[in-house]
């Protein structure tokens, strides 16, 4: 049984999914934009955990195909086939300027002014507890360790400068 107040206890349950939800995800994640390609690496590799461990999808295969392709090559392609206009002066910057920035989506809401309507619904982003239970200790503690850099580098800063 699922409670909603335990996020631990949806792991191995099936989900309930609205209408065609569930397909239309799908359909994203596996579609021609390929998000997933453009997604820092490690919200993807977070986002496959949960997908599998929640049986709502599994993506490895696109994760690993996603690692042979480089988005230059791909750009390359569509310019070759007429489907974009080349601009030269990108050409030059490598693989990461395709990359997405690895902004954090559960960044603290840093605007002074305008924070104060956002206070008591702001929730701190944590791990599933259980996600990795599949895994030694050891492993947990260098994951801990990569997810507290990827934290402190995705962290917006608050110099208290920021206008609303």
């Amino acid at each position: 049984m699922v409670d909603a107040e335990d996020p631990a206890s949806y792991i191995g349950q099936d989900l309930e999914w609205i209408g065609m939800s569930k397909r239309d995800v799908s359909v994203q994640i596996f579609g021609k934009l390929n998000p997933l390609k453009v997604c820092a690496p490690v919200i993807v590799e977070e986002f496959a955990k949960l997908a599998h461990r929640l049986n709502f999808m599994y993506i490895y295969p696109l994760v690993e195909s996603n690692k042979r392709i480089r988005l230059s090559q791909y750009l390359s392609s569509t310019y070759a086939t007429g489907g974009a206009l080349r601009d030269a002066g990108y050409e030059a910057q490598g693989e990461s300027f395709h990359q997405l920035d690895p902004y954090f989506p559960f960044d603290p809401y840093q605007l002074p002014v305008s924070k104060r309507w956002l206070e008591n619904d702001y929730v701190h982003w944590k791990s599933v507890p259980g996600l990795n239970a599949d895994e030694d200790d050891s492993d947990g503690m260098e994951e801990d360790e990569e997810r507290d850099a990827v934290e402190e580098e995705t962290a917006t800063d608050s110099d208290g400068d920021d206008l609303d």
